[in-house]
């Protein structure tokens, strides 16, 4: 890929058949969401990687134990850490392995139009690809 400039909406759609994409929630800003090449010189944030909330990753990746942190946080705590994750402005977030994407999450991204895509594809698979096709 390794274009200047990419929406989610062009990752996505470049993307969907290779990582078996569902886009679930805030398709709306899709193609207002923007990759730049500035950010790609910068050490931060990170293209993508899995959750992060100190260092956001552009496009940030849920699995298995990202979602059971989340989880485990309780109700204030879930819902300051999810809003906190919309604030970032990712370009999008991936849930892996076909997990069910939590409620709280997809009601946040549908209503700060962040896009919000699921995957059967484990995490580290979909980590090692979306850098290579960011890079």
């Amino acid at each position: 890929m390794n274009a200047a400039r990419i929406t989610a909406e062009e990752l996505f759609d470049k993307q969907q058949e290779r990582l078996d994409l569902r886009w679930v929630a805030g398709q709306k800003d899709g193609a207002r969401r923007v990759l730049e090449a500035v950010e790609t010189v910068a050490r931060r944030p990170s293209l993508s990687g899995y959750l992060n909330i100190i260092y956001p990753n552009r496009v940030q990746i849920l699995g298995t134990e990202e979602l059971a942190w989340l989880d485990g946080l309780d109700a204030r705590q879930r819902w300051e850490t999810i809003h906190k994750i919309m604030d970032f402005r990712p370009l999008a977030l991936v849930v892996s392995k076909g997990q069910p994407c939590p409620e709280d999450l997809r009601i946040a991204a549908e209503e700060t139009d962040t896009p919000l895509w699921v995957s059967p594809r484990r995490g580290h698979e979909l980590l090692n690809h979306l850098q290579y096709v960011l890079a």
